[in-house]
């Protein structure tokens, strides 16, 4: 389930051509997680590498963390 939402994510957001800073951090965590914790096999390396090359898109007011 992880890799299909990172995957989803990626995509999303390179269509939409930006990423917020705190979906960036977000996506990064969930890469590390699949990729370094889950023994993830590479395939999402790519996505999310087109993802840090996208501009970055300042945190909104009241769209941050409210974890």
């Amino acid at each position: 389930m992880l890799y299909d939402r990172i995957k989803y994510l990626c995509k999303a957001h390179i269509e939409r051509g930006q990423i917020a800073t705190n979906d960036l951090d977000d996506l990064e965590r969930m890469h590390k997680i699949y990729h370094d914790d889950l023994n993830g096999n590479g395939f999402l390396d790519d996505l999310v590498n087109a993802v840090r090359k996208l501009p970055i898109d300042p945190v909104l007011p009241g769209k941050g963390d409210e974890k």
